[in-house]
Order: structure tokens, then sequence, then C-alpha cells
């Protein structure tokens, strides 16, 4: 499932170069790293992409494609609650954040200011764990 993945190499790499760059040994504390440089990790990045493409369906037209397979996946997820896909995921972020409403009644209403809540939420949530 695109976005889904938790990038372990990636975010492996992305620390071992913010760490070089602050010229501090390998067994520092991630926390401090990241606090430090103002940085998060890239899985927030991959979020709001989730949740970028998710505000671009809905602002398709009906007759597209990808609103067509978005509407199969919606109701894949309904019939079939076990089976996990690309909504699924939806529905956990935007659980997690705090949204569910505007999954259920798909509409965001300003697509730049839900993606800034997005963004913020995902920052405030990072910070705080």
């Amino acid at each position: 499932m695109c976005g889904s993945i938790q990038g372990s190499s990636i975010e492996k790499v992305h620390l071992q170069f913010c760490k070089r760059r602050l010229g501090v040994k390998r067994t520092t504390q991630n926390d401090f790293v990241y606090g430090e440089l103002g940085r998060h990790t890239f899985q927030i990045f991959r979020y709001i992409n989730i949740v970028k493409y998710w505000v671009k369906i809905l602002h398709t037209d009906d007759n597209k494609y990808i609103r067509k397979v978005y509407n199969m996946l919606t109701y894949d997820m309904e019939v079939y609650p076990g089976k996990p896909n690309w909504c699924t995921l939806l529905k956990e972020l935007l659980c997690i954040l705090g949204m569910y409403d505007a999954l259920y009644f798909q509409e965001i209403g300003k697509s730049e200011y839900c993606l800034y809540i997005v963004k913020q939420r995902l920052c405030h949530q990072f910070v705080q764990n």
C-alpha cells in the first residue's frame, strides 16, 4: 500500500547524516538530533502525501477513473473490514489525527487548511512521542 511503508532504511540513512552534520556520536539519542535540527521523520511526509492525494481524489469528477477506484476501495473497506487497502490506511491515519469526520462525510472544506492541520498534528504527535 502506497505510503504505508515504514522506510526504516531511509530513516536510518537520514539519521546518520543528521548525526554527522552535528558532529555527535552514533549513540546520541535520536530525539535530541531531530530536535536540534528541527527535523522530523520522513514518515510524516509520506502521511502528508497520502492526505494530499486523498484531497485530490475528493476534488475530482465522479466520472474519472481514480474516483471510481476510490469509491470501490471505500465500498470494500465497509463490506470487508478485515481486508486492508489504501482506504483503511487513510481511515486509520485520519482517526489518529482526530479527523475521521472528514472521511465519513467525504468533505474537507478548504484543502489548504486541512493539509495545514494534518501537518501540524503529525508534527505535534512526533514531538510528543
